[in-house]
């Protein structure tokens, strides 16, 4: 216990079962007080027996605090405290269940515990402490299921938060509100890296003034992690909303059939590696609703790569101020699959921006399929688009049996478009192109340079325009070596 004295009302050191017969009230205790000490030892159940345990003292004082010791038990509490409820420091293998609790302290606070199981609580953390479940170091080889929490705040709060990573864990079946009137909010939280780990069937919903993250890697990475059948229902109203969040990458994970939404002022995504890539990940069979206020609404987004990934069966809706896309990468797709997926978007600027795009890459899109998917861009600006690549290339991909519906109030709808460079090796077929521009310029398939050893077969595209309507456009160079079969309308 680090040198701390402390007083003790009940002391546990030796294995066994105890059971709690009577309620305890006390509104006079110290900041050295703890009404159950257990102390360096192993198998212990406490069984508070739906016992009643309550106070209001403003001092520091604790209901349960478990030292150095392994496989205990403490379950079936009641609490109305004040302050701490239950501490595990340096205690592995044990279990926290069945108990409900009322604090402004920590309700449940793990230091340097390893293999928790935290089940069937139910948590409530008002104006005091900023926390449901507080892991002082690593969550590692534990189980948090079933619980409900509620946290209420003026300032930061959050359902699960880990100081260091999540790893070899499981979070399931958790039930979790969050309010903050003035900061930020998260569900759950690692500072670091979540890893190897299960995050499934919960139900997060969270309203901030600032930021909201859902699922936060908030310095590292997620990997090796499937995130499965939640729902997330968030709304900040200043700042950003990152429903699923990793600083860096979210490699070799599956995030699948979870249905996310979120409403910011500013920024707000479904799936996002901010600073990094995807790699080897599936993403399918999500419902995602963003939008934004004022900025950027995304489904999905990776600053790098996504290399060697399933992007499918996702139904995408975005609504945002400068720009909305089902997928927005500000580096290169790369052997990667998407498919048979809806996306709705919108952008709504009148006056600069208002940019809707399907799938946005700002580099090259090269060795991926494209297939199967139902696109609808709409922008009050200009530059709706179906699929749009920024500066370089579409290398040696196939795009086929989508539907791409572009609307531009003003200017500039594309079905398929290279900006600035090539479509170079790429099979464009049996797509279906409908495109509206109020004013002027509709482009059905785009490159701003060459179309070079493609074939272009079994498209529909119809243009919707007074003039400048193009089927198929290179736009400063040539068509060399590239098959054109087209109907157009």
């Amino acid at each position: 216990m680090g040198g701390w004295i402390a007083h003790a009302f009940i002391v546990i050191d030796k294995p066994g079962e105890y059971t709690v017969t009577t309620g305890f009230a006390n509104n006079s205790l110290d900041s050295n007080s703890i009404v159950f000490l257990i102390n360096n030892t192993e198998n212990v159940t406490l069984d508070c027996n739906e016992m009643s345990f309550t106070t209001n003292t403003t001092n520091s004082s604790i209901l349960v605090y478990a030292y150095n010791s392994s496989n205990i038990v403490v379950k079936n509490m009641n609490a109305n405290w004040s302050k701490d409820t239950i501490i595990f420091e340096n205690v592995n293998d044990s279990t926290i269940e069945n108990s409900e609790i009322i604090t402004e302290g920590y309700s449940i606070k793990l230091e340097d515990s390893y293999g928790a199981t935290i089940s069937g609580n139910d948590i409530t953390v008002a104006n005091g402490e900023y926390y449901g479940i507080y892991i002082d170091g690593n969550l590692e080889n534990g189980t948090i299921f079933g619980n409900t929490i509620n946290v209420t705040n003026n300032n930061n709060v959050c359902g699960i938060y880990t100081v260091s990573n999540i790893t070899n864990s499981v979070i399931s079946g958790n039930t979790i509100k969050l309010n903050s009137t003035s900061y930020e909010a998260c569900g759950i939280y690692a500072d670091y890296t979540i890893e190897n780990s299960v995050i499934s069937g919960n139900t997060i919903t969270a309203y901030a003034y600032k930021q909201v993250s859902g699922v936060c890697a908030y310095y590292g990475d997620i990997l090796n992690t499937t995130m499965e059948d939640n729902v997330f229902d968030f709304t900040s109203d200043d700042r950003e909303v990152y429903s699923i969040y990793a600083n860096y990458n979210i490699n070799n994970s599956v995030i699948s059939g979870n249905d996310i939404t979120a409403c910011a002022r500013y920024w707000a995504w479904g799936i996002g590696a901010y600073w990094g890539e995807m790699l080897n990940t599936t993403i399918e069979n999500n419902v995602f609703d963003t939008a934004s206020n004022e900025s950027y609404a995304d489904g999905i987004y990776a600053n790098l790569y996504i290399t060697n990934s399933t992007i499918s069966g996702n139904n995408i809706t975005a609504c945002g101020y400068d720009e909305a896309s089902g997928i927005w990468n500000d580096g290169n797709i790369i052997d990667s699959t998407i498919e048979n997926n809806v996306f709705d978007l919108y952008a709504y600027n009148y006056d600069e921006y208002g940019t809707a795009s399907g799938i946005y890459v700002y580099y090259n899109l090269t060795n991926s399929v494209i297939s199967g998917n139902t696109i609808t861009a709409e922008s009050n600006y200009s530059n709706a688009c179906g699929i749009v690549i920024d500066e370089e290339n579409i290398l040696n991909t196939i795009i086929s049996g989508n539907t791409f519906i572009s609307e531009s109030n003003n200017s500039n709808a594309y079905g398929i478009c290279t900006y600035d460079e090539d479509m170079v090796d790429t099979t464009i077929e049996n797509n279906v192109i409908d495109l509206y521009s109020e004013n002027d310029y509709t482009y059905g398939i785009y490159a701003c340079y060459c179309m070079e050893d493609c074939v272009i077969s079994g498209n529909t595209i119809t243009a919707n325009i007074s003039h400048d309507a193009y089927g198929i456009c290179t736009y400063d160079e040539d068509m060399v070596d590239t098959t054109i079969e087209i109907m157009m309308q």
